[in-house]
């Protein structure tokens, strides 16, 4: 399986059959030969591609995918299955997560949203409320020793990025005239608090490992 992670200044997916990817990425398994299967998740059922066309530059493969698997391509890949052949699947996520702010009875909420980043028409889907920050950190692999020795707000090269730290900062949607929050909460590096009110807060925080062949 191969994850490509988020790219800087470039699409990840401009349409629904169409992914874009730094050729380090998918270089060694985009050969004249090659049959690897791609599905794109969220989207579709994850319906299962191949690949029909590639274009590059020095930095980025546009790659063109077929709309499903033809007969010929399905029965190829079931008789495959049958004598063991080990198959190349390849997922590719595509989803931007971010806070949005919604007004409902003329108060202003957030909440945090999961966009599909497939197409104009693609799915918004608000999987919390009343979040009050999100943060992220990427820890880098700088040396190039398979450890995380940094641990940054931002980068420029995504080929060192290891894992990711997910911070969020919940809160109740009620305050309690009976309570104060005099805590200080820690994101990504930088600490909030005291807010001295009358709303409960939770801190989440969450490391995902990033995986990827060709680390």
């Amino acid at each position: 399986p191969l994850t490509i992670p988020p790219i800087p200044s470039a699409p990840g997916i401009p349409s629904s059959n169409q992914i874009k990817a730094r050729l380090g990425n998918l270089q060694p398994e985009l050969g004249a030969d090659a049959r690897s299967y791609i599905f794109i998740s969220p989207y579709d059922d994850n319906k299962l591609r191949t690949i029909s066309s590639v274009s590059s530059t020095d930095t980025f493969a546009t790659i063109n995918l077929s709309t499903s698997l033809s007969i010929e391509e399905q029965k190829e890949m079931e008789s495959n299955l049958a004598i063991g052949t080990v198959l190349s699947v390849y997922q590719v996520q595509a989803f931007t997560i971010r806070l949005v702010d919604t007004q409902f009875n003329n108060k202003t909420l957030r909440s945090l949203r999961i966009d599909d980043n497939i197409d104009v028409s693609g799915i918004d889907l608000d999987v919390a409320d009343n979040i009050q920050d999100l943060q992220f950190e990427y820890g880098l692999d700088t040396t190039n020793d398979s450890q995380i020795n940094s641990w940054v707000d931002d980068t420029t090269d995504i080929d060192q990025i290891r894992a990711i730290r997910v911070f969020i900062l919940a809160q109740t949607g009620k305050i309690d005239k009976e309570y104060t929050d005099t805590k200080k909460y820690s994101l990504a590096g930088v600490e909030v608090g005291p807010f001295n009110d009358h709303v409960h807060r939770y801190l989440l925080e969450k490391t995902v490992t990033v995986r990827n062949r060709n680390f």
